[in-house]
């Protein structure tokens, strides 16, 4: 019978040498850290109050209730849309890897794709396995659900604390500025209840940023700029935007803000905008 990975008639996949078996182990872990990598990126980028791809969910009954209620109600559809959602991504990605895969290439592949992480990632996720497909796979099905299961394992330790336990998250941060009923979408102008202070800075104090807004990417005049605690400089408008919409969150670094500073020639009509949503 001719071995399963090399097709060999004088092989055997338990000590076959073929070059297949390190090219297709570093196909694996180049796809396996890219697609962790990229969800990561993304899941991280998420506000307080997000639960899906979609920024502003289809219904406001989710922000109805205490706090704690409220935060419970979405660290559950943030698990369900990591099941529903990530998982099926990161299969499918997966999947075009291994699809072809023999048992013996799995064989030869699985132990080398281990010793690429840390080791308590797999001895974590091994002592979680309840499946007995899983923890003695034997089949291609059984090995590509144990690689899948492997992946989101490691993807969870990799988000931030706060993506499945907001317990430490300000209760103001957990209610959007939009909220999209089903059949009309209404705009709720909240206000920043985080003792953000208005900040007169000297005139020739310098901010991050260059002769544009790197929002709306306009010319930033200088009667027209903020900065935020972290030193980022926005207009006004995009500023009063991005405090209804994202709270005390810079835009740019996703630093929380405490101070937003202005200088004395600031417009009148501008000022008096910002102070409404922080007072």
């Amino acid at each position: 019978m001719p071995c399963t990975i090399c097709k060999s008639t004088e092989c055997r996949a338990d000590v076959c040498q073929s070059s297949i078996i390190d090219e297709s182990h570093r196909e694996l872990v180049r796809e396996l850290t890219a697609t962790i990598e990229y969800h990561v990126y993304n899941l991280s980028s998420w506000s307080p109050y997000r639960v899906s791809h979609i920024e502003y969910p289809p219904s406001a009954t989710i922000y109805q209730g205490e706090p704690s209620e409220i935060k419970r109600k979405i660290c559950s559809m943030r698990e369900a849309y990591l099941i529903q959602n990530t998982k099926k991504c990161v299969k499918r990605n997966l999947q075009g890897v291994v699809s072809i895969w023999s048992v013996g290439l799995f064989k030869r592949v699985l132990p080398r794709l281990q010793g690429c992480f840390r080791t308590s990632y797999y001895e974590q996720y091994n002592r979680l396995l309840i499946d007995s497909r899983l923890v003695s796979p034997k089949t291609v099905t059984d090995y590509k659900a144990y690689i899948i299961g492997l992946a989101m394992f490691i993807l969870r330790k990799r988000l931030p604390e706060n993506f499945l336990d907001l317990t430490d998250v300000p209760d103001a941060d957990l209610i959007p500025a939009r909220i999209v009923y089903r059949d009309r979408v209404v705009y709720k102008e909240i206000q920043v209840h985080s003792k953000i202070v208005m900040e007169m800075c000297s005139p020739d104090e310098k901010y991050l940023t260059d002769d544009t807004c790197p929002i709306c990417m306009d010319k930033i005049q200088s009667n027209n700029v903020v900065a935020y605690t972290c030193g980022h400089a926005f207009c006004c408008d995009c500023s009063t935007e991005s405090l209804k919409k994202c709270g005390r969150s810079c835009p740019m670094c996703r630093a929380k803000t405490t101070h937003i500073k202005f200088k004395a020639d600031i417009l009148p009509e501008k000022f008096n905008i910002l102070m409404n949503l922080v007072r």
